[in-house]
């Protein structure tokens, strides 16, 4: 798929861009596929800084773009602005600082999907502004992870030094990071 997008980028010119972004829009739309194909195809045509930017507007949007949409939906559906779960509860009745923290949590954690932030998200009272900001600021750090393996799967033969201290340096701040949170 990566060579498929590739091929898209790099001869689309600069319609290979609109398309990039186009692209990591839709798949941040779908919700459950991993955009790592298409930042590896934007890290591969444009650089790590460029493809980097690009992968991070188009994921970035997506987001967005899905949390308004799934708001819709989900009020159109049920009628109602958010469910009576105990846990939508604790985070709505929260203040809106909380609200951006929590939110801003959520988008910090690797392992938790951006789909499920996503839909999750747009079933709380949350502002679209805050749910935008959060989103931004969140993403860079998964984008510039994913830019992070895409370099250096690409030069793997020169690299994998790199990409082993990439993936131990990650384990290493998500070891940090639970024994913070497991023990405030």
């Amino acid at each position: 798929m990566k060579q498929v997008l590739v091929e898209w980028f790099s001869s689309g010119g600069v319609w290979g861009v609109f398309l990039s972004i186009l692209m990591n829009t839709l798949f941040s739309l779908a919700g459950f596929i991993p955009s790592i194909a298409v930042t590896g195809a934007n890290v591969w045509v444009w650089g790590p800084l460029g493809g980097g930017l690009l992968s991070w507007v188009g994921e970035s949007f997506g987001s967005v773009i899905a949390f308004v949409l799934y708001r819709t939906g989900f009020r159109m559906v049920t009628g109602k602005k958010t469910l009576p779960w105990k846990w939508i509860n604790l985070f709505n009745s929260g203040s809106r600082t909380r609200q951006v923290r929590l939110l801003l949590l959520f988008r910090l954690i690797p392992f938790i999907p951006s789909g499920a932030v996503n839909v999750l998200g747009s079933m709380t009272t949350v502002r679209l502004r805050d749910f935008f900001w959060t989103t931004m600021i969140g993403k860079l750090p998964s984008t510039a992870l994913e830019v992070s393996v895409s370099m250096n799967l690409i030069h793997i033969r020169d690299q994998y030094i790199y990409l082993i201290g990439t993936i131990l340096l990650f384990l290493i701040g998500w070891m940090w990071w639970r024994k913070r949170v497991a023990n405030p």
